[in-house]
């Protein structure tokens, strides 16, 4: 290619579609020649990549070039020149390769080029393009940005200050929720090293999941009383924090480094180190054991590992290494409990002890191990709910001492106060009057539990409690039941204690009963639970979310459902709870099997009209098909079984077959229409390669059925011999011939006439004995069809047919084939005769023509030039 215009990485040259005429002629016409070979009618691309040091050239497709500072790359079409095989590849929305100084690849004539050098320039000058490594992918580069103190407005580089102190980009590209694990690994294939080329890219960080309590490992190390608050704590891959902030609330002194969300932090080192779910998402196996190692030299005394098991592994992944790699670009290495075990003891050289699946401690300390092992029958219970998160005593020595010595006893008062939610009378506490008494009575005894455990915890019972009693007084309040009188003491003295008087607990009561009459507050509440990313939400119309999540919602939610149970009865038999915030209506949706099939039917819907006090039961299954629930993941989370699992093939069903899966979409008969159409079939949680025969009178193409392409030809219509396909491969093989070749012919010139299609081996047989000239090993009418040894009969498989146009020259029908479509092989015998055209794996684009000689036989010529025809 000449000169060294463009943008040039290394020896790989980037041109915009624009500047092409900048080439000479010659690099013109190849650059047109090798776009002719792709035939994806989708692939919109804007800029060639030409590699000088490799015979390969890239088409790539970004985002919108003119008003996109750093367009993204959305798709690439690789050509390999030496073989002519095509790789085409789709990049992920969430993080793709991004463009930096576009103007190098516009023409010097581009209106616009000047403003997006000024961009080039001032990123320069703010030395944003020094560390090249980072920059290369969207969400570090606008990371890096805001960081600096700058944002984007549109070409322009401001700082954040002269704004609002606010980031917009930085939030438009957030990461995805906080994660155990994180970092991302991009393995290029041989020659390819720039951040657009096809390598293979391995999300470490979308592992990621969102947690309301402590990770297993850090539950482990707090069940062992390794988070006493005497010990400092290292999270060895600590994700966006969640650990980290509740050691921290909880009065342990911790902290972590991570290679994605904190790698600036240091490694520092600790009594106790966590390195939880970060080895398991490692591809290279030398990194799995040099980060372990690293973490292990960093530990005090005691190291925790965390890991997947197999027994969690799921279907729809790839091998890749010793480990799998799911359509999210994740990488696992499932372990077993002895696998791991055995690895970890030979790595480090100390003994591992297993303290719940997948999980091990192993001590670099003799005399902590010692002690370990001779408390570890002590049965130290776990701690539930809000314990599970309750901070440990501060580290003053009198408080701890205090602790120490009442340890038992002072958890058991805490527990209890968590469950009222406010300061218990004495009768609530007689069990613990020898402890109090010590203390120095009731008041101090308080005192001291809030300087232990803070007074944040305290408050969120209290509000929960509170929260609680306001939904049963407004239930109580619907029914139009019981008074004070009735309720057992404890009720009582929560109403004294929350609301001073019953009076007062009621008004409060009816007030936010009245409240779900409001479809403003109603939709402001459905928004707060969409905000914490629970159901799925349909902004002025409904939210969806599964029963499991009923106790999370807000109060006025809570007694929004609560009184369309009192109406109807229980509903925790449904699966999805509907509520419809306009109408004032809750839809109790079942399904069959909602756990264990990832496309469930729905059996019944029950709507239930509030302002009616009535309801409408729907049965499926009889006079009406069972609609499919599809994104059957957007209502569960990781405590469900099969998530992961559901996640990978709602991703994959959205991928390769519907364009959204989100509510109801195409009846299950529809579905199945489009799942044979797209060559697939649902097992299990995965989506694979059906091997159906469709119908011979299934839609092939647009004009066509199979059975047009099957039952063609004079010697089939004599004999009238079944002629069938045995292979799904050719079936779908005669329907790609439609669709890429036939259904185009006819568009452009009319209707066609087919003189030839499949040839089964019989039908072959039959013709070579009425004519003779036939060649099934080479003329790809068998499709994939194999012999008695299971062999293809023809090895360039694909598909063929020979059809003609009436009223039409077939050269010229042949020079249009030959210019617009992507086909194996053309044959032309003549102006007057059909043509014989084939698609193939290959593709190779071979024009035939057919010359005949004297005795009146034909003698092919194989055209260097398909584009030569007209010179026959």
């Amino acid at each position: 290619m000449s000169g060294k215009f463009g943008k040039w990485v290394g020896q790989t040259q980037y041109i915009h579609r624009s500047a092409l005429n900048c080439l000479s002629p010659e690099e013109q016409e190849f650059v047109r020649a090798e776009n002719n070979k792709l035939t994806d009618s989708l692939f919109l691309w804007n800029v060639v990549k030409i590699d000088h040091q490799q015979p390969v050239l890239s088409f790539l497709e970004y985002e919108n070039f003119e008003t996109v500072a750093f367009p993204a790359l959305l798709k690439s079409c690789t050509i390999d020149l030496q073989n002519g095989q095509i790789q085409k590849r789709v990049y992920q929305q969430e993080n793709p390769p991004i463009l930096h100084r576009k103007e190098l690849l516009l023409p010097p004539d581009h209106a616009r080029k000047a403003e997006f050098e000024q961009l080039t320039h001032q990123l320069e000058s703010a030395g944003l393009f020094e560390d090249v490594k980072i920059i290369g992918h969207r969400q570090n580069w606008f990371r890096l940005i805001h960081q600096s103190g700058f944002r984007l407005q549109g070409h322009q580089l401001v700082t954040i200050d002269s704004v609002s102190g606010k980031d917009p980009n930085a939030r438009v590209y957030e990461e995805e929720p906080t994660s155990e694990t994180s970092g991302t690994s991009t393995i290029s294939e041989p020659g390819n090293s720039d951040d657009d080329s096809p390598a293979e890219i391995i999300e470490r960080h979308r592992t990621a999941i969102q947690r309301g309590q402590l990770s297993t490992p850090m539950q482990a190390l707090f069940r062992n009383g390794f988070l006493d608050g005497t010990r400092t704590v290292f999270d060895y891959g600590c994700g966006r924090g969640d650990d980290l902030r509740g050691l921290q609330h909880l009065g342990i002194e911790a902290t972590g480094w991570d290679p994605h969300f904190a790698p600036e932090r240091p490694k520092t080192e600790a009594d106790v180190v966590n390195l939880g779910f970060v080895i398991n998402v490692i591809e290279n196996p030398d990194e799995r054991v040099e980060v372990l190692r690293s973490a292990f030299e960093l530990a005090h005394e005691c190291l925790a590992v965390a890991v997947m098991l197999e027994r969690q592994a799921g279907d729809a992944a790839r091998e890749y290494g010793d480990g799998v790699v799911s359509s999210r670009q994740t990488f696992q290495k499932y372990f077993t409990q002895t696998e791991l075990r055995e690895w970890l003891e030979s790595t480090l050289g100390r003994n591992a002890f297993a303290v719940a699946p997948g999980v091990f401690f192993v001590f670099r300390d003799d005399e902590a191990e010692q002690r370990y092992l001779s408390e570890k029958q002590r049965n130290r219970g776990s701690v539930q709910h809000l314990l599970e998160n309750i901070p440990q005593p501060s580290r003053q020595d009198k408080l701890q001492s205090v602790y120490e010595q009442h340890k038992s006893m002072i958890d058991m008062f805490w527990s209890r106060l968590l469950f009222l939610g406010r300061a218990p009378l004495p009768d609530e506490i007689q069990d613990l009057e020898p402890l109090i008494e010590q203390l120095g009575g009731l008041k101090k005894s308080l005192k001291l539990l809030m300087d232990l455990f803070g007074q944040e915890t305290f408050d969120i019972a209290a509000r929960l409690r509170k929260s609680d009693l306001m939904v049963f007084l407004a239930l109580l309040a619907f029914e139009k039941r019981k008074g004070y009188g009735e309720f057992e003491p404890l009720i009582q003295r929560d109403i004294k204690a929350f609301f001073g008087g019953y009076q007062k607990a009621m008004d409060t009561a009816r007030a936010l009963l009245f409240s779900i009459a409001d479809t403003q507050q109603i939709a402001k509440a459905c928004q707060l639970v969409a905000d914490q990313e629970i159901g799925v939400f349909d902004p002025g119309k409904s939210l969806q979310l599964h029963v499991s999540h009923l106790d999370d919602l807000p109060a006025i939610l809570r007694i929004y459902v609560g009184c369309a149970t009192r109406l109807y009865g229980d509903i925790q038999t449904a699966d999805l709870v509907k509520i419809h915030i306009q109408s004032g209506k809750l839809s109790l949706l079942s399904f069959d099997r909602f756990e264990e099939s990832p496309l469930p039917r729905m059996m019944l819907r029950i709507k239930i009209n509030m302002q009616t006090q009535s309801w409408d039961i729907f049965e499926y299954g009889f006079e009406f098909p069972p609609p499919l629930l599809y994104g059957k993941s957007l209502y569960m989370d990781e405590t469900f079984p099969h998530y992961e699992e559901q996640i990978q093939f709602d991703e994959a069903l959205m991928e390769q077959v519907l364009p959204s899966i989100k509510g109801y979409g195409p009846s299950e008969e529809e579905f199945q229409q489009l799942l044979r159409k797209a060559r697939l079939r649902v097992e299990g949680f995965s989506l694979v390669r059906s091997n159906d025969l469709p119908g011979l009178d299934d839609p092939c193409g647009a004009n066509f059925s199979y059975r047009d392409l099957i039952e063609c030809g004079e010697t089939q219509a004599r004999t009238e011999l079944p002629n069938l396909p045995q292979s799904p491969e050719t079936y779908w093989a005669l329907e790609e011939m439609a669709e890429k070749i036939l259904d185009p012919v006819i568009d452009y010139f009319g209707p066609i006439e087919l003189t030839f299609g499949f040839c089964s081996k019989k039908l072959a047989t039959e013709i070579k004995k009425s004519i003779g000239r036939i060649d099934p090993k080479l003329d790809q009418h068998a499709g994939h069809e194999t012999n008695t040894k299971g062999e293809p009969v023809c090895s360039r498989l694909g598909a063929a047919v020979d059809f003609r146009v009436e009223d039409e020259s077939m050269k010229e029908v042949a020079q249009w084939v030959i210019e617009n479509t992507s086909f194996d092989r053309l044959y032309y015998y003549g102006d007057d005769r059909p043509i014989h055209v084939s698609i193939g794996p290959e593709n190779t684009r071979q024009v035939v023509v057919m010359l005949p000689r004297k005795d009146g036989k034909l003698v092919p010529k194989v055209l260097k030039d398909p584009m030569a025809l007209d010179e026959y």
